[in-house]
């Protein structure tokens, strides 16, 4: 989930919206970045390209922009205090919780 908030975060800091493709990660190869990508737009945290001529054996995506959940999401997740308390809980231990949402749902929750 941690790759999730880092491209996130960089995302909205993006000055014109739009992005140049996905972030470069120290931490992540190329490939796991491309799959969180694809996993975030299918949970509507970002807009993405699904590339059709791939060599990857992923799923892959290319990030475009971060819609209204996104930067929801992100400005939850930006806050290191709010971030680690969702991590934390009750859904840290889920499989892969960008799937489901449920990382996402704890967050909204611990902000209302």
């Amino acid at each position: 989930m941690d790759l999730v908030r880092e491209i996130l975060l960089e995302a909205i800091t993006e000055p014109h919206v739009y992005t140049n493709g996905n972030p470069s990660s120290e931490e992540f190869s190329d490939e796991q970045v491309g799959y969180h990508v694809w996993l975030m737009k299918q949970v509507g945290l970002v807009h993405a390209i699904i590339p059709r001529n791939l060599t990857s054996e992923s799923p892959y995506a290319i990030l475009v922009s971060s819609p209204w959940d996104g930067h929801d999401f992100a400005d939850a997740a930006a806050d290191g205090k709010i971030w680690n308390k969702a991590r934390e809980g009750r859904y840290a231990n889920l499989p892969n919780p960008c799937a489901g949402i449920p990382l996402q749902g704890a967050m909204v929750h611990l902000l209302t």
